[in-house]
């Protein structure tokens, strides 16, 4: 409502999500924990991502796309009244604020700008002030409530999907197996690896490749 409305635009606060070159399962939980940060902070929610708008449709009452924003207001009055909120996981410094502080007093600037690639989401539920709440608005799984809501592919995609399914899944026993790579440079993977077990980096993908052949049927 209040985007179809440009003259309601200067009364109101907006929490414009970005995402990061990550993979898709990234984007979506932190799509999720965004809009829930909108929802407490009272902000419209808006979405600034090429990969969101190319495989999703908006959600039902919803106009998400940022960019009539910009195009309609002065940039140097959004930059003035913005904060950057950088939640991505090599950045630490905002997650206590999330989990222990009043969001809204927090975050008191016109236009929150949350860049990441992190779940997010529990944190909040995890705040006194807003666990509680959270749960009596969608249920216990407060995630799924909300991802049924926001993540609806758009119909090129269910068809795709439905076609490869029907011609390679249906009446046969599959098993899925994801396979992941690091391009990261030293610093980053020497910051990943921290606590983790050697076999982590070793033998990573001889560790897929068995589960594979335990999960496969035997004969």
């Amino acid at each position: 409502q209040v985007m179809q409305n440009q003259s309601l635009w200067e009364k109101n606060d907006f929490l414009i999500y970005r995402t990061m070159d990550r993979g898709l399962g990234n984007q979506l939980e932190s799509l999720v924990s965004a809009y829930v940060l909108a929802l407490l902070t009272n902000r419209v929610f808006l979405v600034d991502s090429t990969t969101v708008h190319h495989l999703l449709k908006p959600p039902r009452g919803l106009h998400w796309h940022y960019s009539p924003l910009p195009d309609a207001l002065d940039h140097e009055k959004i930059y003035d009244a913005s904060k950057l909120l950088d939640l991505r996981w090599q950045n630490k410094l905002e997650f206590p604020t999330l989990l222990c502080e009043d969001v809204k007093t927090a975050y008191p600037q016109q236009f929150l700008f949350v860049f990441s690639d992190q779940y997010f989401l529990p944190a909040l539920l995890h705040n006194e002030r807003y666990g509680f709440t959270l749960r009596d608005w969608f249920g216990a799984d407060v995630f799924g409530t909300l991802a049924r809501y926001l993540i609806s592919p758009k119909d090129y995609i269910v068809s795709e999907a439905l076609s490869f399914y029907e011609k390679n899944l249906v009446g046969k026993r599959s098993v899925g197996i994801q396979l992941r790579t690091a391009t990261m440079k030293e610093h980053d993977i020497k910051m990943m690896a921290e606590g983790m077990h050697e076999f982590a980096w070793k033998d990573w993908i001889d560790s897929f490749w068995k589960c594979a052949y335990l999960s496969a049927p035997l004969g």
